[in-house]
C-alpha cells in the first residue's frame, strides 16, 4: 500500500509540474516588406477637404486655420469635425502607414496657454482616431504652437 501511495503522489506531481510549464513562445512574424507601403505619391487625395497638399520639400497634408478650430477651442467646429470624418475615411485606405502628426494651436493669451490647448487638441483627436479604429501605431504626435496650420499629417522620412 506505501508503493502505491508513493507512485500516486509521485503521477499528481508529475502532472502539477507538467499543467505549470511555461507555453513555448508564439511563432515570429515576419515584417511585411517596405516596398508593399504606399510612397507619398501614390496617395490619391481628392477626396479630401479643407486640406492643403504640399509635396515639396516634405510631403504632407494641412489644415490651415480656420479649417477644424475656431480659436481658442479644444474641439472641432461642425465643419472642422466634417473635414476629420472625410480625413478618417481616406486615412483607412492606409493602415498601415506610420504618421507624424502634429497639432498646432495660437492663443492671444500667450505661447503657455497655446501650448495647453495644442496639447488638448491632440489628445481629443487621438482619441477620435482611435474610436474610428485607427491603432496608430507608427504615429508620432507632437502638440507645436504658432504655425500656420491646425493639424498636419506628414509623411515620415526615413532614417
Amino acid at each position: 500500500m506505501y508503493n502505491r501511495l508513493k507512485m500516486f503522489l509521485g503521477v499528481c506531481l508529475v502532472l502539477v509540474l507538467w499543467a505549470c510549464a511555461p507555453a513555448p513562445p508564439p511563432p515570429e512574424v515576419a515584417e511585411e516588406p517596405d516596398d508593399r507601403k504606399e510612397r507619398p505619391q501614390d496617395f490619391d487625395t481628392q477626396a479630401l477637404t479643407g486640406v492643403v497638399v504640399e509635396k515639396d520639400p516634405v510631403w504632407r497634408l494641412s489644415y490651415p486655420y480656420p479649417a477644424l478650430y475656431q480659436p481658442g477651442a479644444a474641439l472641432p467646429s461642425p465643419e472642422g469635425l466634417e473635414h476629420l470624418e472625410v480625413l478618417a475615411r481616406w486615412l483607412q485606405k492606409y493602415p498601415s502607414q506610420a504618421w507624424e502628426v502634429s497639432v498646432n494651436a495660437k492663443s492671444e493669451a500667450g505661447k503657455v496657454e497655446a501650448g495647453l490647448l495644442a496639447a488638448k487638441r491632440q489628445e481629443l483627436l487621438s482619441q477620435f482616431f482611435r474610436r474610428k479604429g485607427f491603432s496608430q501605431t507608427g504615429w508620432v504626435w507632437q502638440a507645436v504652437t504658432g504655425g500656420d496650420f491646425q493639424l498636419r499629417f506628414s509623411f515620415p522620412e526615413k532614417p
